[in-house]
């Protein structure tokens, strides 16, 4: 019986923050462990209720966990060349949905654009991860991050493989000169 009264307790304690917050349809503990954007997204659907419990994303009886391949304030540095094209990407986790990236593309050796900002997990993440390949044809899921900067949106998709962090890179920008499509991305290594 007392285990019952402090349940509800904590429950109504937990939707009486969501509903401070606005998230009608979302019970968070803490919502600065999350993006705005997320939430927003989340609260669109307003169908569901979405129970967030620090690394933990509770949809019904589905539980899923946030990814946590990007270590939380510091930044991990990945790498990686295809043909006369390199890409350097530094990761770093601010939150359970957000990342900080900064974003070095060198063509021809010669080191044309930079860029850094942050990236949003998709909202949708625990529906399915995508499905990508490392150098040998081995699968591994990824899961993906979504950005706009000034003049281009950004898509990193993250994985993991062998205790290594793994991700693939696309970009679409408005003037297409620096376009990277996904298939056309090298598998970027933690360094």
């Amino acid at each position: 019986m007392k285990k019952a009264a402090l349940c509800t307790c904590i429950l109504l304690s937990l939707q009486g923050t969501a509903q401070q917050h606005a998230f009608k349809n979302i019970t968070a503990k803490d919502f600065s462990k999350y993006s705005a954007y997320f939430l927003k997204k989340l609260a669109a659907d307003s169908v569901k209720h979405y129970i967030l419990e620090d690394s933990l994303f509770i949809v019904g009886s589905d539980t899923s966990y946030f990814p946590t391949d990007i270590p939380t304030g510091k930044f991990i540095q990945l790498v990686g060349c295809r043909d006369d094209n390199c890409y350097s990407l530094r990761l770093k986790r601010i939150n359970y949905t957000t990342v900080e990236y900064e974003l070095a593309i060198t063509r021809n050796w010669k080191q044309t654009t930079t860029e850094e900002g942050n990236i949003t997990l998709g909202a949708g993440f625990y529906l399915a991860s995508e499905i990508d390949e490392d150098q040998n044809g081995n699968a591994y899921s990824s899961i993906a991050y979504y950005g706009k900067g000034k003049q281009c949106s950004l898509t990193v998709r993250v994985g993991s493989a062998h205790g290594a962090v793994l991700v693939k890179l696309s970009r679409a920008c408005a003037d297409k000169k620096e376009d990277i499509p996904l298939h056309s991305s090298p598998l970027l290594w933690e360094k």
